[in-house]
């Protein structure tokens, strides 16, 4: 072998690998010890895999099985995934979960063949471990009743340390355990009970249940950990019962027997919802305001499970998407000295607050103003937390509201002069969204870097081509030349 035939050799061993190269995918694991779940991420190279399964389980987990089931597209933007819960035996089982001690593990195949029973050489094998430490168990029983002369009961206990109250939304100081309604501490060997009769006119206690149809009420339970304040992971129970379904009597030594168990939700999703305005002197809604024009702020409560709501900041800007921003209140609610004073919302009845009335202004070679508020939200009637003044400073009143879901409104006015009306339809067109636009380039970024690689292919192919043929030429040269020597 010459060297024209080793550098040919060379070049076409280059490319194969990166031909190779370019068509790996790229793998990714997760493991998340809180919801105790193992993730397997794949992101598809150059060419997308025909079939994705957990190993030796092509039929129960993989792209066409019900749960668990592999989702996504491959794309960066969505790889396709594979999530599994390992002390859910139905998953574990499905998609072949091994376990040794605190440790679970599994293997996923993804294979590029036509058929599956058929073996590619591009197929891969990945795995995925989490180890998941053992930990006291958890207890919590959370149930309920109903009964057929229109009683409804609840029942909660847990073997951790007692909750601070449980108490139905809305009514804490009417309904529940620090209110002094119901027996019981909550723990597994004393469970707090609480009963509710809604035979009468009126309930008692007053619990706030909702009367969904003729014979069907609702009413939303809360776990509360800590006595001032509700925290994210405060758990919410729902209770349903309809009273027109056969009932069958309950009764036992201690009192009620409970039938049925509840499953819980977070107090993070508790959900309060509200909406920014901008008011004349007069109270009237507007979004065309002259220079100079005595205006207010109004956030309103506008439904959902939240009783009252409370301003904790405000800036404004001259729009949705500019990084101008001049602060108006901080996150305490209260005034902050700058270019523009605005003095704290004021709540009357909790579920809206209002400024007093201040100026209208402008940016410079601008005619509109965003404002932009950050609010919170109360979970109890006539909470001090929104009601009056809502800068405070001291602790106890900042712990009168629930920071868990913070929740962001806005409001758009144009301010008119006589320069300003060529822009006014400009303006209007680009009202504010829940969202300002965001550029992604992950995807753009990914087909310049593809394209740079094919070009590479292309480049190095013409070359080796090239230097293949001045080598055959070479040989072919050197051949006529011996045979003339020859002759």
């Amino acid at each position: 072998m010459d060297w024209c035939d080793f550098v040919y050799l060379a070049v076409v061993c280059f490319l194969t690998l990166t031909c190779t190269a370019a068509q790996e995918g790229v793998f990714e694991s997760r493991c998340d010890t809180n919801q105790q779940s193992m993730t397997f991420t794949y992101q598809s190279g150059s060419e997308p895999p025909t079939f994705i399964f957990a190993a030796d389980h092509p039929n129960d987990c993989s792209l066409e099985s019900a749960d668990p089931k592999v989702t996504g597209s491959g794309t960066a933007a969505d790889p396709y995934t594979l999530t599994i819960n390992p002390t859910v035996s139905s998953e574990a089982s499905a998609c072949g979960i091994q376990k040794s001690g605190s440790e679970y593990s599994f293997a996923v195949e993804v294979r590029f063949g036509v058929i599956l029973l058929i073996a590619d050489s591009r197929d891969k094998t990945y795995h995925v471990t989490c180890d998941f430490p053992t930990e006291s168990a958890h207890t919590v029983l959370a149930q309920y009743a109903c009964e057929g002369s229109k009683k409804l009961y609840f029942s909660y206990a847990t073997n951790d340390s007692a909750p601070a109250d449980i108490y139905a939304v809305g009514k804490k100081s009417t309904c529940g355990k620090a209110a002094g309604e119901g027996m019981g501490s909550a723990t597994l060997e004393n469970r707090y009970e609480l009963t509710i009769d809604l035979s009468g006119t009126t309930q008692s206690p007053d619990c706030g249940v909702q009367q969904v149809s003729t014979d069907t009420y609702s009413v939303r339970f809360i776990v509360q950990s800590s006595p001032s304040i509700l925290q994210a992971d405060d758990m919410t129970y729902y209770v349903t019962c309809n009273f027109s379904q056969p009932f069958t009597e309950l009764s036992s030594a201690d009192g009620i027997t409970i039938e049925k168990q509840l499953t819980n939700g977070s107090a993070s999703n508790l959900k309060g919802d509200a909406t920014l305005t901008v008011l004349d002197s007069e109270n009237n809604v507007v979004n065309r305001i002259t220079l100079g024009q005595l205006i207010k702020l109004r956030v309103e409560l506008t439904g959902a499970d939240a009783e009252g709501v409370r301003v904790r900041k405000c800036d404004v800007k001259p729009s949705v998407s500019s990084s101008q921003v001049i602060n108006l209140l901080d996150s305490n609610g209260c005034s902050i000295d700058g270019e523009v004073s605005l003095r704290p919302f004021v709540g009357s009845t909790g579920t809206e607050a209002y400024t007093p009335t201040f100026k209208t202004f402008s940016f410079v070679e601008a005619n509109s103003l965003v404002f932009v508020c950050m609010v919170d939200f109360c979970y109890e009637t006539n909470n001090d937390g929104c009601i009056g003044d809502h800068c405070s400073v001291d602790l106890r009143r900042r712990r009168d509201t629930d920071s868990k879901n913070l929740e962001q409104v806005k409001a758009l006015v144009v301010v008119m002069d006589s320069s300003s009306f060529d822009r006014l339809d400009e303006v209007n067109s680009s009202s504010p969204t829940s969202s300002d636009a965001r550029f992604d380039c992950t995807e753009t970024l990914y087909w310049v870097v593809l394209g740079f690689i094919l070009l590479t292919i292309i480049v190095l192919f013409i070359a080796s081509c090239l230097l293949f043929c001045y080598c055959i030429g070479i040989r072919r040269r050197a051949k006529r030349e011996k045979t003339k020597g020859s002759i």
